[in-house]
């Protein structure tokens, strides 16, 4: 068993956006591990769009933790609020009416809480 406070970061983008719907996922997480998230940043670069959703993505289902509705195109949006993440689940950002083309982007910066090998 191991505690850590080391900082991890991740960053997911798509270079080349569908239009509508665009989903970015993190790495999932591995057994036996508990990650913390610090910050989540999420950017779509080219347009505005109609919705973000942030949160936890769990097997098929979504925990919602961040929604914008009319976001613009070049701003950030983040959460600071906490999320902890267990085996199997990942960090998921939705944007709802992208642009075909736009660049998409998310960073999460967190640490792992407890991992055990």
């Amino acid at each position: 068993m191991k505690f850590s406070k080391k900082l991890t970061n991740e960053r997911q983008t798509i270079a080349s956006a569908v239009a509508g719907t665009n989903t970015l996922r993190s790495r999932r997480i591995k057994p036996g591990r508990i990650f913390r998230t610090k910050i989540i940043v999420i950017e779509n670069k080219d347009s505005a769009y109609t919705r973000l959703r942030a949160g936890v993505y769990d097997r098929g289902f979504f925990y919602n933790y961040l929604e914008e509705m009319t976001p613009v195109a070049g701003q950030l949006y983040w959460t600071v609020d906490e999320m902890i993440l267990a085996e199997g689940q990942q960090v998921q950002a939705e944007l709802q009416g992208c642009t075909a083309g736009d660049s998409l982007e998310m960073f999460i910066q967190g640490v792992w809480v407890f991992e055990s090998f």
